[in-house]
């Protein structure tokens, strides 16, 4: 009767991929043939880690076509050759867990505009998104028929030895019968052609952190191409702002100017404006010119902090004014102050 492969690794049946990966990397180290040198029991027990590694990730055709070399009198050079054995794709994975190899699909890049309106008040922003996902109708394979590869015996990878003085060198490459999938399609899957893979438009809701400035960038987990496995790249997003029409960026703060007819000016009148944050009132009643700071309605930075609106004042002078009307203005206004400069 054969054993349970969750049971030779120590896992629930209801383990995820990611699970089975784990445990199986654990053992698979514990028990290696160059840890256990002559340890028999060691070595069995390799073996049937490594075949139940297989029938639960489905790496390939029947067990019996993938009945895993014996290693147990192959010896490593070095790290590398250590993490980089196994033909049935077993430590080539936990060699990708150290970070060499590809784990994921591939990654993406987007490129996102976003207005000063959107800067300002933050939140997210939804975009569209289409990526490589695995092809429903035949999980991926790409194949409607097929059969196990004959050169590397489902495996993807195919091995060759050089003998040293007192060492065997082991070398994995992608099987070039199979192009690496184990198989060999007799009929193509009528949906992707025989990729495995379909063209998927996804709309996903992406955050506008704080300080974002222009040519920044955010990683979105899971949102790339998918593998064979079905794991997924990452997707970046690059930020590009849009230069506004009314208000420029000084660091947090935004600046923009405001133009007032001088009766307006001397009226004291409060004038209500369109901004980023939304409408704010400007009260002339005591201003002579001066720019107007709101405080707090400017962006914000990457700690949370919050600029200001500043609102210079340009004072609209009627163009065609006469002798008789200065005349009238200096009897308005008093005595003419004459020039000058005062500390910044």
């Amino acid at each position: 009767m054969e054993e349970d492969p969750y049971k030779i690794l120590g896992i629930k049946p209801s383990a995820s991929e990611e699970e089975i990966k784990k445990a199986y990397k654990a053992l698979a180290k514990k028990y290696h043939p160059d840890l256990n040198a002559g340890n028999k029991e060691a070595e069995e027990k390799f073996k049937k880690i490594n075949q139940a590694y297989r029938e639960l990730t489905n790496r390939g055709g029947p067990s019996s076509q993938n009945a895993g070399p014996d290693y147990s009198n192959v010896h490593f050079e070095d790290f590398a050759d250590f993490f980089n054995f196994g033909g049935f794709g077993g430590f080539e994975d936990i060699f990708r867990g150290f970070g060499f190899g590809e784990e994921s699909g591939n990654n993406l890049r987007v490129d996102v505009n976003l207005t000063l309106d959107e800067l300002v008040k933050g939140g997210s922003k939804k975009i569209e998104v289409t990526r490589n996902v695995l092809c429903r109708t035949c999980s991926g394979t790409g194949a409607v028929e097929r059969h196990t590869c004959p050169k590397c015996k489902g495996t993807g990878r195919v091995r060759s030895t050089t003998r040293g003085i007192a060492s065997l060198f082991v070398t994995m490459a992608r099987c070039d019968m199979c192009s690496g999938r184990g198989y060999i399609i007799d009929k193509a899957c009528p949906v992707c052609g025989g990729t495995g893979f379909v063209r998927k438009k996804e709309e996903i809701s992406i955050p506008i952190p704080h300080g974002i400035a222009d040519n920044d960038y955010i990683i979105v987990s899971d949102k790339g191409d998918q593998n064979r496995r079905g794991l997924s790249g990452d997707l970046q997003v690059v930020f590009h702002i849009i230069k506004d029409k009314y208000f420029k960026v000084e660091g947090r703060n935004l600046r923009t100017i405001l133009h007032v007819d001088i009766r307006d000016l001397l009226e004291g009148r409060l004038i209500e404006i369109d901004t980023p944050a939304g409408k704010e009132e400007i009260d002339l009643r005591d201003n002579r010119g001066k720019p107007v700071v709101i405080k707090g309605q400017g962006l914000f930075d990457k700690n949370g902090r919050r600029g200001d609106l500043i609102v210079d004042l340009a004072i609209e002078i009627p163009g065609k004014i006469g002798k008789k009307d200065l005349s009238e203005l200096d009897k308005l206004l008093g005595n003419r102050v004459d020039p000058f400069i005062s500390e910044a």
